[in-house]
C-alpha cells in the first residue's frame, strides 16, 4: 500500500472540519501491504488564529513520509439548550 492513499483520505476529512491554509507532504519511502504505519504528529505552535502542526510517518522506524500543515484556528460557539418543545 503506498501511503498517498492514506494521507488524501485523512487530509479531506481535516480539512472540511477545521479549514486549513496548506499542507505539503513529502513522500519518501513506501509501506508493503501488512506492515503497520506509526503516525507521529507534532503541534509546533499555536496562535490566535493560526496553528501550525507536522508529522512523521513511520514504518518499521523508517520516516516514509513527512507533513507539514497550517490550521485555521476556530473558536467554539456556545450553543444554547435545546428546547424540549414548549413555548
Amino acid at each position: 500500500m503506498h501511503i498517498k492513499s492514506v494521507n488524501v483520505g485523512v487530509h479531506q476529512r481535516m480539512r472540511d472540519a477545521y479549514g486549513d491554509n496548506g499542507l505539503t507532504v513529502d513522500y519518501i519511502g513506501s509501506a508493503q501491504v501488512g506492515q503497520w504505519l506509526a503516525v507521529e504528529p507534532d503541534v509546533i505552535k499555536t496562535g490566535s488564529t493560526i496553528c501550525f502542526a507536522q508529522c512523521f510517518v513511520k514504518v518499521d522506524d523508517v520516516v516514509i513520509a513527512r507533513a507539514n500543515a497550517t490550521f485555521r484556528v476556530v473558536r467554539q460557539i456556545a450553543q444554547t439548550p435545546a428546547s424540549d418543545g414548549r413555548p
